[in-house]
């Protein structure tokens, strides 16, 4: 993790931090995460590489000064992050970087040396340390030696779903593992691609490697990890399940949510509150007509298969039900 020594002049001087700076009027936070990116190191990396993770509140002590802030945590996760000595340092921000392991951040938080900024709010740090990890797991996932069923399906076990009560109450977050064998309710995206000139939709069949429902057929879906908005996790869904990567994020249409509960056929129920998305094809600014199947980028181990079918088809087959229809989620 890169840290940075705030520059003298600046509060918090001469500490060490994560890059930071303020949200302006009217501006999104990720605008602002991006600026200060730039300001500080002189590099410019793209909306889509910063990861929002989650919103804190924070009260914050520093020479006889109050600072009260909603803070909007973003990560920039690299596979070749830049090395120190090719960093340029803004030296009216900074005046130098280094990078500390994981660990040894954590380390600064439990010790809270008097040369580092520490968040005061403990939830900061617990929902700060979940997100790294569950991005570096989700990093190892895609290396070639985790390659097996069984180490896959163990790296997801461990990613963090932020999970419900019955009422409907965000709580605690929950490994993907438990909350599954526990039948607790968390969140879903499902997305769904129309195509307007024939009135079909495009579904994709699980892996028969998947654990809940492989080899059946259902639009793309996803789960929505901890501190996560539902459309980037959409996004994400159909791009990784897919390689449909061209769409706009204003293309992914919310349509409603629904609280669903399906039998896994493993002794526990799927309880989920999906967020349901559908993107139309054609597109003026992302697909000009219906993607061919063929040309479909489909992920090894997730997906199977893909057909476009018929609104009305699709429609018949749900209300005759998974009795008749055993195939389809």
């Amino acid at each position: 993790v890169m840290m940075e020594q705030r520059a003298a002049s600046k509060t918090f001087g001469g500490m060490w931090n994560c890059c930071t700076g303020h949200v302006l009027e009217g501006e999104p936070s990720l605008l602002n995460a991006q600026k200060a990116i730039e300001e500080d190191f002189k590099v410019s990396y793209a909306e889509s590489d910063f990861r929002f993770v989650f919103s804190c509140k924070d009260v914050a002590h520093f020479g006889g000064l109050t600072l009260k802030q909603m803070v909007d945590v973003y990560v920039l996760a690299l596979e070749k992050p830049p090395r120190i000595a090719a960093v340029a340092i803004d030296r009216e921000e900074a005046t130098g970087v280094k990078y500390v392991t994981l660990e040894q951040l954590e380390g600064i938080y439990r010790e809270q040396p008097s040369d580092c900024v520490i968040v005061s709010n403990p939830e900061y740090s617990s929902r700060l340390f979940r997100s790294l990890h569950n991005i570096v797991n989700e990093y190892y996932k895609t290396l070639p030696q985790e390659d097996s069923d069984d180490e896959r399906h163990n790296k997801k076990a461990n990613q963090l779903l932020d999970t419900i009560t019955d009422d409907g109450v965000l709580v605690e977050a929950g490994r993907r593992g438990e909350v599954h064998r526990q039948s607790v309710w968390h969140r879903a995206v499902h997305i769904w691609m129309l195509d307007l000139a024939s009135g079909n939709v495009l579904l994709q069949q699980r892996s028969e490697r998947k654990k809940n429902f492989g080899g059946q057929w259902n639009c793309s879906s996803g789960h929505v990890k901890m501190g996560e908005p539902c459309r980037p996790a959409a996004i994400k869904s159909i791009g990784d399940d897919l390689g449909l990567t061209l769409f706009e994020p204003d293309e992914f249409e919310f349509l409603f949510q629904a609280n669903n509960v399906t039998d896994t056929g493993h002794g526990h129920s799927l309880r989920q509150v999906v967020d349901v998305f559908c993107v139309t094809v054609p597109s003026p600014t992302s697909y000009h007509q219906a993607p061919p199947l063929d040309g479909l980028q489909l992920a090894a181990g997730e997906v199977n298969a893909v057909r476009y079918i018929a609104i009305d088809e699709l429609e018949a087959k749900w209300r005759e039900g998974k009795a008749v229809n055993p195939e389809f989620v």
